[in-house]
């Protein structure tokens, strides 16, 4: 009798590791949709859908203004790619639920720096919405878009399907991992677009997906970049301006962009924007309706214009001057850092930057 029942235990036994193993085989070694959840929060990826309004200069400049719903630091930029175009991308990711170890290894570590891969034990799972995307490598892309938006119809267009040509190209590792940031068009003339990685080139029947090579094209390895080529004042110096003129500096943001057209991008936090009497309303009147209100951004997408006393004028009463300060402002930059010569120039006007700045340059070739 004992015999029979230690013969009927040792059964369920054997039957129990055998469920628990085929669970674990299922879990693990089913395609891969079966072990993925989406994100409960959703990844911030702003698309041209969450555009509200655009608007042309009143001025000669060719520049526009977007107001858009703000989703957070990690929303992706919206382009403009020609005088009456914009592109955005719209994304959807899921996150791997099943996997111990990916989760240790990855939800509770963090890269230090883009380039250098060095793995810093935090001791707390990393929040989502304060990276730029999933640690988790196995976070998959769902949706990929790309989307046009025609300013001057103030609408959003069409819409290309991106998702199926990254899965012809590469089942296993295309979906995965892949960082919203650096994704965008780099190419208008054959609609190239750069995706983390890997280009995607329009063909009569789709895209052709291809790995990146060199030498570089124009690429989201630098998505945005602090002003500081010839011809326009850096972001750390326009900083100064504004605060010279009794503008918070918190809420604006300056600097050269990802746009394929045009030069500089500034964007503005509704919250932030200026005074129903500011000058920006006269350049876009339509903006005076978002004075105050929250969650939203403007983007100003600059093309024609280098003088940041304009774009600082923006802010002042129509008809007041941009001042320097009768010891003018302290110059920002690259060039002059502390060990440079040049660390506590100022300027008193936007040319005499120009000049010190070249100046500086030539002597740090």
């Amino acid at each position: 009798m004992k015999k029979l029942i230690n013969k009927d235990n040792k059964k369920k036994k054997i039957i129990m590791v055998c469920v628990v193993l085929l669970l674990i085989t299922i879990v693990y070694f089913v395609p891969f949709d079966f072990k993925y959840v989406k994100l409960r929060k959703g990844y911030p990826s702003v698309g041209l859908s969450s555009v509200e309004y655009a608007e042309r200069s009143r001025t000669l400049d060719d520049s526009v203004c977007v107001v858009l719903k703000r989703e957070g630091e990690c929303q992706k930029v919206i382009q403009r790619v020609s005088s009456n175009q914009l592109v955005s991308f719209k994304c959807e990711m899921s996150q791997r639920k099943f996997d111990f170890f990916t989760t240790l290894k990855w939800h509770y570590y963090s890269d230090e720096g883009h380039y250098c891969y060095v793995p810093k034990w935090h001791g707390v799972k990393l929040p989502y919405e304060d990276i730029e995307k999933p640690i988790d490598i196995l976070a998959k892309i769902d949706c990929l878009k790309i989307q046009y938006y025609d300013i001057d119809k103030n609408k959003l267009y069409k819409e290309e399907d991106l998702l199926p040509w990254l899965k012809k190209y590469d089942k296993n590792n295309a979906l995965y991992g892949l960082n919203i940031k650096r994704i965008g068009i780099v190419n208008t003339n054959n609609t190239v677009i750069y995706c983390d990685g890997k280009y995607l080139k329009s063909k009569t029947n789709g895209y052709q997906v291809y790995e990146h090579v060199y030498p570089y094209s124009k690429d989201y390895h630098n998505f945005i970049e602090d002003v500081d080529k010839e011809g326009y004042m850096d972001v750390g110096t326009f900083e100064e301006l504004l605060k010279e003129n009794g503008i918070k500096t918190e809420g604006i943001d300056y600097y050269e962009g990802s746009d394929l057209y045009g030069e500089l991008n500034m964007d503005i936090n509704t919250e932030d924007l200026p005074k129903s009497n500011a000058k920006l309303y006269k350049v876009y009147p339509g903006l005076k309706k978002y004075i105050g209100q929250k969650g939203k951004q403007v983007q100003l997408h600059l093309s024609g214009i280098n003088d940041p006393d304009i774009l600082v004028g923006y802010f002042l009463p129509d008809g007041k001057k941009v001042t320097y300060g009768k010891k003018g402002i302290k110059i920002v930059g690259i060039y002059f850092d502390d060990k440079c010569k040049y660390k506590r120039k100022t300027c008193k006007s936007f040319q005499e930057y120009l000049k010190i700045k070249k100046q500086a340059e030539y002597d740090n070739k």
